[in-house]
């Protein structure tokens, strides 16, 4: 969204440009109308059934870009598809901290699954894996973000596609390494690796991990 300022001033936040939208509400509503644009380009014209958004400072100017999208659908005959509700959630907890949880959390099913051995019931596996992919899944969306806030405007686009080209990389690398383990071990011992894998990235993020809550974007990566 690149800085959906909401057009209330906050004397509490530390961007120069908060107070821009404030001072001058016609050019809030001509940037909500071209975001709005762009994603009805979107799904035949409908727009993502579900869009997931940065960048932007608060519920209200959430809301609002979706009543002008909702208007625009409703000019068009397409009422049906309006969006219903707006999810904003505040980052309480920081990157790094709540990057190197996830990855914790996210290895102990893994390693209880590997303490319980070989032969675990289904049920278990089916259970304790879908707690790992719980948190794995917030790394997977929280990275797109914390990706683009470490890379200057200059490269951002570059610096977020290599970083997800990694995740294709890992997913192509992991296979064959499992099968190597399974040839000379167990089950058991695939997620003691994969948990091990968790481990190593919480340990890294908490060690070496940027902080970028609360910090304004063109300082942090100018």
């Amino acid at each position: 969204m690149e800085n959906l300022f909401d057009d209330e001033h906050d004397p509490a936040a530390r961007d120069a440009d908060e107070k821009w939208f404030a001072d001058d509400p016609a050019a809030f509503r001509a940037k909500v109308d071209h975001l709005a644009d762009g994603l009805l380009k979107m799904n035949g014209g409908v727009g993502p059934d579900i869009a997931c958004l940065v960048e932007v400072e608060s519920d209200r100017a959430a809301t609002a870009l979706k009543d002008a999208v909702n208007a625009k659908l409703q000019a068009a005959g397409r009422g049906d598809r309006s969006y219903q509700s707006v999810l904003f959630k505040v980052d309480h907890t920081g990157r790094r901290p709540g990057f190197a949880a996830a990855f914790a959390f996210g290895s102990v099913p893994l390693i209880a699954l590997w303490l319980m051995g070989a032969q675990v019931s289904v049920i278990t596996i089916v259970g304790l894996t879908w707690i790992a992919s719980f948190f794995i899944s917030m790394l997977q969306l929280g990275l797109v973000l914390y990706a683009s806030e470490l890379y200057p405007t200059r490269m951002r686009a570059l610096g977020s596609g290599i970083g997800s080209a990694w995740t294709r990389v890992g997913s192509m690398v992991g296979q064959p390494i499992v099968g190597l383990v399974l040839q000379s071990a167990d089950v058991a011992a695939v997620f003691l690796l994969l948990g091990m894998v968790a481990l190593v990235g919480a340990a890294t993020i908490a060690l070496f991990g940027v902080e970028t809550r609360g910090a304004v974007l063109e300082k942090l990566s100018p």
